[in-house]
């Protein structure tokens, strides 16, 4: 690649791994070069290649590819054990959405039950200025 070469805010993101807005970001913020050209939309952001590539190594170095290195590097912590608490955040959400179902039901018998007890709404009035017409 050479150093005149620039990308475009979206293959950025794609190259990088990142939302667009966390580029555009970066890019107002300075942790990342470019400029900004006048495109059919208005001002548009270009990516330097070079930052690009300073911006990937260091994103490397820092915990490789891998969700594993990731997830070790941002928290220091064990991956498997963060994995078995994932699972069983995962098997309490299936049981909360299981209740959250039966009480759907419930509530809904409820509100029939309710309006068969119910008697029915009265006949709405008519205005005592239209009663001649």
């Amino acid at each position: 690649m050479s150093d005149d070469l620039e990308y475009t805010v979206k293959q950025a993101a794609r190259e990088l791994q990142k939302p667009e807005r966390t580029i555009r970001d970066w890019l107002q913020r300075g942790k990342l070069g470019g400029r900004q050209i006048r495109g059919k939309r208005g001002l548009e952001w270009r990516v330097y290649a070079d930052s690009m590539r300073a911006k990937k190594a260091a994103s490397d170095a820092a915990g490789g590819k891998g969700d594993a290195a990731k997830l070790n590097a941002a928290g220091g912590g064990d991956y498997a054990a963060l994995l078995d608490v994932v699972r069983s955040l995962r098997e309490e959400n299936l049981e909360y959405r299981a209740y959250l179902e039966r009480l759907t039901l419930e509530i809904a018998g409820l509100r029939e039950t309710l309006q068969r007890l119910l008697p029915p709404a009265p006949e709405p009035r008519r205005p005592w200025w239209r009663f001649g017409r």
